[in-house]
């Protein structure tokens, strides 16, 4: 079929929809496991280049992840929506994407409406030993097309996580690099499964041009954005205080005193 659900235990190797998978699966609705989306080409079915596919999905059900693996046409995002919603519902929690994206404006589009993270997994078309000896991790030419456009379409956190093996052209995983992409997706999952009271945020903020009392940076007053920031936390569910402008100020430039002590003269 030009679209479908994968996975290399199915003896057809393909479902149809989202029944068919949770009927071979003989699950009710995966109980309380997170589900994991892996984007792929349907042309990695048909050529024969799934390993690193298929050990995708062992570590992703290893972690305790129940991965959804799917493919569709080019530029046809419907069909994406209908393999990851079932009765309404978006069953993923994140997705990890193999894909090329030809069109970045209808595929954030279409990303946005799942209202989960994407993460861009990246096949490197040299070998493994060639790709550990690159400096740079990832030709310059091909930044546009793998990196930036993903970027623009939404997808965040590259990993190179496969390589391509001189000889006979197979993608090989790279285990270490394919696990940080795992914990990372396994972790957003978990993430995306709490309520708000029970996340923990760290707060960034500038400190520029460097001084003690220094809380600003370009044309932003962050002390009101801080505050504004709390209150909408707060709003939220988020298990914060909110405060007027001075409070988080003097909270913020407390841990700079640290690094500029008084001078002695």
């Amino acid at each position: 079929p030009d679209a479908g659900l994968y996975h290399p235990d199915h003896e057809e190797d393909v479902c149809a929809t989202p029944a068919h998978h949770r009927r071979w699966r003989k699950e009710g609705g995966g109980g309380d496991r997170p589900v994991v989306a892996v984007a792929i080409h349907r042309s990695y079915l048909v050529d024969g280049l799934t390993a690193h596919i298929d050990e995708t999905v062992r570590r992703l059900e290893r972690g305790g992840a129940l991965p959804l693996v799917y493919f569709h046409p080019a530029r046809q995002t419907d069909s994406m929506k209908q393999l990851l919603t079932m009765e309404g519902r978006v069953l993923p929690n994140v997705i990890i994407n193999y894909r090329a994206v030809f069109d970045a404006t209808e595929t954030r589009s279409a990303f946005e409406s799942l209202g989960i993270p994407v993460l861009q997994a990246l096949v490197h078309k040299e070998s493994e030993a060639q790709w550990r000896a690159d400096s740079a991790g990832w030709p310059f030419s091909r930044i546009p097309f793998y990196v930036a456009q993903p970027e623009a379409a939404g997808i965040v956190d590259p990993f190179v996580v496969a390589v391509t093996r001189s000889g006979d052209g197979d993608v090989i995983p790279i285990g270490e690099q394919l696990d940080g992409l795992l914990n990372k997706a396994l972790r957003l999952a978990r993430l995306q499964r709490l309520s708000n009271a029970e996340k923990r945020i760290a707060v960034f903020y500038y400190n520029n041009p460097p001084g003690e009392k220094h809380l600003k940076a370009s044309f932003l007053n962050v002390p009101r954005s801080l505050e504004r920031i709390l209150a909408n936390l707060a709003e939220a569910g988020y298990t914060v205080e909110p405060a007027r402008e001075e409070a988080p100020t003097q909270q913020a430039q407390a841990p700079s005193k640290g690094y500029y002590p008084p001078c002695p003269f």
